[in-house]
């Protein structure tokens, strides 16, 4: 019977003896430090999403999306924000990245359009 070959792993600087000992080190299932080294990518290994910065979820109240305040506005997320404002859903971050006088103008009718309306449903909530 031939005996099964190790491979030694590197990852941010220290060598595992196996992908075994690697993935039990970083809590993570050996699958995900074969896909690591197979996408070149062994740094990552064991930093999760909520792990990047520390608390960084916690400090958002367990949400990965950042709040967005655009004038007297505040939204959950940029995608929240787009869908109030009537954009379509992968569009209006396009236009926050163009940055350009064209979707300036855009976000601001568009701004104008969301006060008018919340304007209007406060003066009915006021009336009623």
């Amino acid at each position: 019977m031939t005996q099964r070959r190790r491979m030694k792993v590197l990852i941010r600087g220290q060598i595992f003896a196996s992908v075994y000992e690697a993935a039990a080190h970083f809590k993570v299932s050996p699958y995900t430090v074969y896909h690591a080294i197979a996408d070149g990518k062994t740094d990552r290994v064991g930093i999760g999403k909520g792990k990047r910065a520390e608390g960084s979820i916690k400090k958002r109240g367990g949400h990965l999306s950042i709040p967005v305040k655009l004038g007297p506005f505040t939204f959950p997320s940029i995608k929240e924000a787009g869908r109030e404002l009537g954009f379509a859903e992968d569009y209006f971050p396009k236009l926050l990245r163009e940055d350009t006088e064209r979707s300036r103008q855009l976000i601001y009718a568009a701004l104008f359009r969301y006060e008018a309306a919340q304007a209007n449903k406060r003066k009915d909530y006021l009336t009623e």
